[in-house]
């Protein structure tokens, strides 16, 4: 039995068109796939660098706040602390208002909150009696401002200074920041506090001025420019008050945060790049 012959399919000319055009559509599709997940991959790259560099001028601009707030409070409260120790009495309220009278010729600085604040007070821890200059509280916010700080300077015993903020309703119907620091004893215990009463605006100028102090980037991203013209940075105590922002608002994409310690209220220092120069940086 002769075995049927075998028979050649022809294949049509247009298959091989199709499946040339298959192919090269799935090589289109890889290498779009690549140039995405390669272009997402150098946004998140770049997106993380702004961070970098926002976190670098945070902690920065945090350290320059702590050693010049600290400097400030230094210079306006020792004198009057020093002389409880040096003294069998406590020196009078009036001896800080003399004290604060100097601030603007320190730092340069208008400072009329600081100068002349809303009052200064002596708490005396040791029976928590208040006196205050000029004598313009009623008495149940005095009482309120002394059961407020006693209380947080026990919570706080180990910050000789600090700042305060009572929100809004508790002293007053906007909110109100208290600075304060700490009178001992010769034997090292807490006798008294000395401070005075603001708004949260009054550090903003003396905030805005160290924030034009010195470069907060490297001059090798900066490239010489002042900051005010690449970050956004904000002060801020909790979600009650701003003490300073800078021109704009902090964007709350690739931000970053840096916190001061308690002794300063915990300030938060919140920073990012503007976004209208990102670009133009060296990343």
């Amino acid at each position: 039995m002769n075995p049927k012959p075998k028979v050649r399919r022809r294949v049509a000319p247009g298959s091989y068109l199709l499946l040339f055009l298959v192919a090269i559509l799935a090589i289109s599709l890889g290498l779009g796939y690549h140039a995405i997940t390669t272009a997402r991959s150098h946004q998140k790259a770049a997106e993380n660098a702004l961070v970098d560099y926002a976190s670098m001028a945070a902690w920065e601009y945090s350290s320059l706040v702590r050693e010049n707030l600290s400097d400030l409070l230094r210079d306006v409260f020792e004198d009057v602390t020093r002389r409880w120790r040096e003294s069998s009495g406590l020196p009078p309220v009036t001896s800080l208002a003399d004290e604060a009278q100097q601030v603007s010729r320190w730092y340069d600085c208008e400072c009329q909150e600081i100068e002349n604040p809303l009052v200064f007070f002596r708490l005396d821890l040791r029976d928590s009696s208040i006196t205050t200059f000029p004598d313009t509280l009623a008495a149940h916010i005095l009482s309120g401002i002394a059961d407020t700080l006693t209380e947080f300077s026990r919570l706080h015993s180990e910050n000789r200074s600090c700042l305060v903020l009572m929100p809004e309703g508790t002293l007053h119907e906007a909110a109100t920041l208290i600075t304060y620091s700490t009178a001992y004893t010769r034997r090292g215990g807490a006798a008294a506090l000395f401070g005075y009463v603001t708004s949260p605006d009054a550090y903003t100028e003396l905030l805005a001025q160290w924030f034009d102090a010195r470069p907060l980037l490297s001059p090798a991203v900066s490239d010489g420019r002042s900051n005010d013209s690449l970050l956004f940075v904000s002060v801020r105590m909790g979600d009650e008050a701003t003490l300073f922002e800078s021109d704009g608002p902090v964007p709350s994409s690739l931000a970053a945060q840096e916190s001061i310690g308690s002794e300063h209220g915990g300030l938060q220092i919140n920073a990012a790049i503007r976004p209208d120069v990102a670009g133009q940086l060296i990343i």
